[in-house]
């Protein structure tokens, strides 16, 4: 399915475009570059993620990435504070899959490319969205096995060339 069509099912970040989106919406596009974990994005690269996101009907996540999202963003947190607060709404936002471990466990590549990333690729297939990664290895897999994605990088390519 074309990238197109398959973003009016849903959008599907990996962990690392979520955490770019997450810091961007709660601490604003010019904090990107700032945070550790997502220094080497722009702010036009949290301008474009934001306006992908703004063309899906929902955005869909899966319990393994939030659970990686938590242990990269949210530890720094106080959990009482308002960036928390805006995190947690943002999260409450989103459409949950639930992909189980038997779904999952039997599928080869597994543990080569990461449990979180098989996950999310599970729950792309699953309602035919659109999957949007940095990671080489979960692009490569998803248009092996005919998911809708887009690699963030090739945005980040066409900046360049701009």
């Amino acid at each position: 399915m074309k990238p197109e069509k398959a973003i009016r099912n849903g959008l599907l970040l990996d962990t690392n475009v979520l955490l770019v989106f997450v810091v961007a919406e709660v601490f604003g596009p010019a904090r990107v570059a700032q945070f550790k974990r997502t220094s080497t994005y722009t702010v036009r690269d949290a301008l474009i993620l934001r306006a992908i996101v703004e063309q899906a009907p929902r955005l869909i996540t899966t319990l393994q990435t939030l659970s990686e999202l938590s242990n990269l963003l949210f530890k720094s947190l106080d959990p009482r504070g308002a960036s928390a607060a805006d995190c947690k709404n943002l999260i409450q936002a989103t459409h949950e899959i639930v992909v189980v471990k038997n779904d999952w466990l039997h599928i080869p590549d597994a543990f080569r490319i990461g449990v979180a990333d098989i996950v999310i690729a599970e729950a792309a297939r699953r309602t035919k969205g659109l999957l949007v990664t940095v990671d080489s290895q979960l692009y490569q897999y998803a248009l092996r096995n005919s998911i809708a994605t887009q690699n963030f990088m090739h945005f980040k390519i066409n900046e360049h060339d701009a």
